[in-house]
């Protein structure tokens, strides 16, 4: 282990989330599962649900790095019947599906489920594929070693087999994404540690009074250094990775539904994220998982979110985001608009409306032509924010109109008028160079 100093504590989880209900106090060494199978390596991540480890399965040979998350206590309780992960899974048993069959298909699911019983009390632990880093990670790109738009092709794809088994993700998002990384398995403790590195440790305070809920250190989430593992998987696999396109794997099905039932969670989605139904009361939907894929491809191609969020509480962000939206979209529809006046004088917020192009808007027309002309003055070209980002990053004008005419398609206000897949797959942008 290597120790580090309070600098390093962005990379770690929060200190506060250790406390009854919390998350489960994890050091490098310990073994988790049954007969302590697997062994703690190092610490991939965290998020809002718990943590990640990098575990070593003792008991198998041919996939010995495993991916080990152990949820916080409160989000689960054993012997419930509404554990979203756990009914998700039903639905992959009923499937026949395999990890190893998920991956080809683009998803990662677990090998297994364990309980763990902890200071902090019981956490549900699952066990999954070891993978790459997230698509975002613009290191994956560098020197053109990966085709942004050839990923954009197996998100897709992998949204299309979630759909055609009727999974509704639910948090469908870069994060959410990861390169899967052949070869990986091959490699031994010694090049595991050199591709991951050491585990970078941050000392916690003494425990008081005989407190066990802490850890006695925080782990720093490990970074992969792509070009070691390259260069191991090129040694012991040779061509093993020669593949026409590269192949991710879609994670994290706590917020996941099937059409035999509905997820307990309405969304798990940030809100910048968010379709705008959403705003209105209504549930995750494979058009809600569309709008968010559109949301994805905008942010893979230009490494921006398409709509931003301001505010300080929910209704402020709502705003915010539809006024965007609009600017980029159009007017709001009719049947949206009422929703939306029903929602805003329940909570003394009630919008603009004006009728200055025939339909009402959740901002005036002149407001929005003054954002259009500030933003894109310095942007010949440009006909609203978003393209104008096309064409700042470097787009040439053709590809930035069909760009934006694939992102209005796959985000359009009405559920029912957004792109289907394959229709996206096959949208005239994906067959430029």
């Amino acid at each position: 282990m290597q120790f580090v100093g309070p600098e390093f504590r962005y990379k770690c989880e929060p200190l506060d989330r250790y406390q009854a209900g919390g998350w489960h106090p994890t050091h490098i060494g310990d073994r988790l599962g049954v007969d302590g199978r697997y062994r703690v390596v190092n610490k991939l991540g965290h998020g809002g649900f718990g943590v990640v480890w990098l575990c070593r399965d003792t008991e198998d040979r041919v996939t010995p790095w495993k991916a080990v998350k152990i949820e916080n206590a409160a989000t689960t309780n054993r012997g419930a019947a509404d554990i979203n992960d756990l009914k998700i899974q039903d639905v992959f048993d009923a499937l026949e599906l395999t990890p190893q069959t998920a991956l080809k298909n683009q998803i990662a699911i677990p090998y297994e489920h364990f309980w763990l019983d902890g200071p902090n009390g019981t956490h549900l632990c699952s066990v999954l594929p070891i993978l790459g880093p997230s698509i975002r990670d613009r290191s994956l790109y560098k020197d053109g070693k990966r085709d942004v738009k050839a990923i954009c092709r197996q998100v897709i794809r992998a949204m299309q087999y979630l759909h055609s088994v009727e999974i509704c993700h639910g948090d469908f998002r870069p994060a959410n994404i990861l390169l899967q990384i052949e070869g990986l398995q091959l490699l031994e403790d010694k090049e595991i540690q050199m591709v991951f590195g050491l585990p970078q440790v941050s000392l916690v305070a003494p425990k008081v009074f005989g407190q066990n809920c802490r850890p006695r250190y925080l782990v720093c989430s490990a970074d992969m250094n792509l070009d070691k593992l390259d260069d191991f998987v090129k040694i012991k696999a040779g061509n093993l990775r020669a593949k026409d396109e590269p192949m991710v794997a879609v994670v994290d099905f706590g917020g996941a539904s099937h059409t035999s039932y509905r997820s307990a969670w309405t969304t798990c989605i940030p809100t910048h994220l968010l379709a705008p139904e959403y705003f209105f009361g209504y549930e995750a939907s494979f058009a809600t998982d569309i709008f968010a894929l559109g949301c994805t491809l905008t942010i893979l191609q230009l490494d921006e979110y398409p709509f931003t969020r301001q505010g300080e509480n929910l209704d402020d962000v709502a705003l915010s985001y539809l006024s965007e939206m609009e600017e980029f979209l159009g007017p709001m529809p009719m049947l949206l608009r009422k929703a939306w006046d029903k929602r805003a004088v329940t909570r003394g917020q009630k919008l603009v409306i004006d009728m200055d192009h025939g339909n009402p808007a959740t901002v005036s027309w002149k407001e929005i032509d003054a954002l259009r002309r500030n933003w894109v003055s310095h942007v010949p070209g440009a006909r609203n924010v978003l393209h104008g980002l096309m064409l700042d990053k470097g787009m040439s004008k053709q590809e930035a109109n069909r760009f934006a005419d694939l992102l209005k398609k796959t985000m359009a206000w009405e559920a029912t008028d957004r792109l289907r897949l394959g229709q996206i797959l096959n949208h005239p942008w994906f067959a430029e160079n």
